[in-house]
């Protein structure tokens, strides 16, 4: 996948979002139930605008671009170091 593409989907899920909800995103089966279980951890948007994030998440994995995703989060300079901690250990397990 090119960079640019990769980029606008680790945007529009929003960085820490892949990162909190990666294995939900892996094995996501139910669109609707993971938006909702977004939106009752982070509150920040109705379960339906949640299914765009789902997307390109599933997007990422469709296209097995989750790893250079991972790499994009750990080399961010405006995530949380706890973040970047997270996305190492799931990066770790990956391989």
């Amino acid at each position: 996948m090119k960079n640019e593409k990769l980029i606008r989907l680790l945007n529009s899920i929003g960085k820490a979002c892949f990162i909190e909800h990666y294995h939900d995103f892996k094995n996501c089966t139910d669109k609707q139930e993971l938006a909702y279980k977004i939106y009752e951890k982070n509150n920040n948007r109705k379960p339906d605008k949640n299914i765009t994030r789902i997307n390109c998440a599933l997007q990422l994995f469709n296209n097995h671009s989750e790893k250079e995703a991972l790499h994009l989060v750990i080399q961010s300079n405006r995530i949380a170091e706890e973040i970047k901690n997270i996305a190492q250990e799931i990066l770790a397990n990956e391989k």
